[in-house]
């Protein structure tokens, strides 16, 4: 039984009729992943599920695989990252629907893409961050993730900044 169908399997158990089948995003039409990013938003703590249970009865070969997603899916930052890309993932698969659309006018075309391109810009400011940041958080402190993290800090070399001392993020948060 593969990922999908413990998935399947472990939701219908929980969540009576309320969910949502797990597809893998096709690798070719990068535009048309939200539906797949939602779904494993949704339904976390099943595929949470699904993976240890997975890690623990499968096959070596699928066991190591299903234990190193666990392993990812028990971080903050993998909720933190999903639910950006959802946001952004959301208005360039609209923008791909539009531009495909058979009636479609040149001057529409680029309607939509100044419209993607203002929606994109106004995603771009500490406000809307600190919304996903407290998103991502929720989710995480009420599954008992581990807490989004800062990435690795690397130190700039003396080349790079003289004197200067690095600028060093306090949080996450002000990242």
């Amino acid at each position: 039984m593969n990922f999908c169908q413990r998935s399947v399997n472990i939701a219908k158990s929980e969540h009576g009729s309320t969910f949502t089948s797990l597809k893998p995003p096709c690798p070719a039409r990068w535009t048309v992943r939200t539906p797949a990013i939602r779904s494993v938003l949704k339904q976390y703590e099943s595929v949470l599920m699904a993976l240890e249970e997975m890690a623990s009865i499968s096959s070596p070969e699928t066991s190591a695989k299903a234990n190193g997603l666990h392993g990812t899916f028990l971080k903050g930052n993998t909720v933190l990252g999903l639910l950006m890309a959802e946001d952004l993932m959301g208005d360039l698969e609209c923008l791909n629907t539009s531009l495909q659309l058979k009636k479609q006018t040149v001057s529409g075309m680029l309607e939509a893409v100044d419209h993607v391109k203002t929606s994109m810009q106004d995603k771009r400011t500490e406000e809307h961050f600190d919304v996903l940041f407290s998103k991502a958080t929720v989710v995480a402190t009420k599954l008992d993730l581990q807490p989004i993290q800062m990435p690795h800090v690397r130190k700039p070399t003396k080349r790079c900044t003289g004197q200067a001392a690095a600028h060093i993020h306090p949080d996450a948060q002000s990242l």
